[in-house]
Formats: structure tokens, C-alpha cells, sequence
């Protein structure tokens, strides 16, 4: 867990040169990422971090932001955001292309944009074009579809629940954790099935002490649901 709270929404992409991928949610859908590559000059996970903070301040203003990377660090359970993304792909030290990729229907997916096929300008630019494409793709909901975000309420089966957390990119609607207030608050997993919203599953939390005093912060920073009353803390 301890490795988990320290790499909050950063991804080391490879061992050999300690390349750091970060992520940062958007308000609306999709997210902000950036890769870090290793140097001698620099560390690219602390300037990775650096970036993730700042982009997510400015995202989220510097209070919510705090309170977006408290939830993650103390979050035992959290699925991994799933975004698409491009990135130099070398073998032994040779540029063999960019590589492309996404996840769709639940499976992982890449392309390769080939410097022989295309030359290496014109295979940066196709990469580019295409992982654009992709991520528009995926981003595209049907109306009839509900668009979930962080701190929305919704009604699942006749409970008020506040959403904590939306695992993007993995359906036309992403499942999300919730919480939901009762004397003792408790998260649960929810997904969009047949038109509504449905439980999935207890989140296994383990025997974390301060995880309700994490969702009551939670529960007072986004004040109160519609019909009902937040404890207070």
C-alpha cells in the first residue's frame, strides 16, 4: 500500500531508464498525461509529481486537488485510470517507431507506427493523429448514457451515493466507486447496467482505521446529497 501512496496517478512505464508516465482527471471525461524520461540531469518522478500537482490544481483548485490526492493515497482499492497515450518505442537503443496505446472493451490494444513504413517524422505525426482519434473515439458516449464525474450524486437502487472515484476509458459508461451516507459510511462499486445504475461489489477496504474518517471528509467537503444530511465530522 505504501508503494501505491507514493505513486499516485504516476505509472513507471520501463525499468531501464526510469521513464514515468502521469495522469491527471479532467473535470468533464478523459485526462491529462505526460511521460517523463530518466536522465542524469534530473529525477523524472519527482518532476513527474510536479507536473501531476500542478496540472491538477489548475484542474481543480488547490484545495479540491489536496483532497482528490488524500483519497487516492488512502485508498486501499482503486482501479487504475485507463487512458490513451502514445509513447517512443526503442529496442537496444534503436527508434523503431511510436507506439500507440489504449484499452477498449475491457482487452488491451496497441499499434505500431513504424520509422521504416513512414520515416520518423511522418510516423511521430501518424501515432499522434491516430491516438487523437482513438481517444475521441472513446470518449463519444450515446445521449441516452449518463456521464459520471467526481463528486456527482446518483441513485443506485433507492441510495443516494456520492461518486469518489470513475474508472475511466473502460465502457460507454465507466464504472465509478461511491459512497454512500449512513451512521457508519461505506464505499461500494458501481456500473450502468440496463438503464440504471447497479451495484457490483463491496470494496475489500481490509482494516484501514481511518477509512471512515476518510469518507466522512469526503461526505463534508461535497456538503450534502439531495435528501439527506452529512454527518458531521
Amino acid at each position: 500500500m505504501i508503494e501505491a501512496q507514493e505513486n499516485y496517478c504516476l505509472t513507471k512505464v520501463t525499468t531501464r531508464d526510469n521513464t514515468y508516465l502521469t495522469r491527471v482527471p479532467r473535470q468533464e471525461r478523459g485526462l491529462y498525461h505526460k511521460k517523463f524520461f530518466g536522465s542524469k540531469r534530473g529525477d523524472s518522478k519527482l518532476e513527474a509529481k510536479r507536473w501531476r500537482d500542478q496540472i491538477g490544481q489548475q484542474e481543480w483548485g488547490k484545495d479540491r486537488w489536496a483532497l482528490i490526492l488524500f483519497i487516492g493515497k488512502t485508498t486501499p482499492f482503486r482501479g487504475d485510470w485507463k487512458a490513451v497515450y502514445s509513447y517512443m518505442y526503442t529496442v537496444q537503443g534503436v527508434l523503431l517507431g511510436w507506439r500507440v496505446v489504449w484499452r477498449e472493451e475491457g482487452e488491451n490494444h496497441a499499434k505500431l507506427f513504424k520509422v521504416a513504413d513512414y520515416g520518423r517524422a511522418k510516423a511521430k505525426k501518424a501515432a499522434h493523429l491516430f491516438e487523437n482519434n482513438k481517444r475521441s473515439e472513446l470518449r463519444f458516449h450515446n445521449h441516452t448514457f449518463p456521464t459520471p464525474k467526481v463528486g456527482d450524486w446518483i441513485t443506485v437502487q433507492g441510495e443516494q451515493c456520492l461518486i469518489v472515484n470513475v474508472d475511466e476509458g473502460c465502457s460507454d459508461v465507466p464504472p465509478c466507486e461511491v459512497i454512500y451516507n449512513t451512521k457508519t459510511p461505506t464505499n461500494r462499486n458501481v456500473v450502468w447496467r440496463k438503464g440504471q445504475w447497479q451495484w457490483e461489489s463491496f470494496v475489500n477496504l481490509g482494516d484501514y482505521a481511518d477509512e471512515i474518517d476518510r469518507l466522512k471528509m469526503y461526505l463534508k467537503f461535497f456538503k450534502e446529497g439531495p435528501g439527506i444530511q452529512s454527518e458531521p465530522i
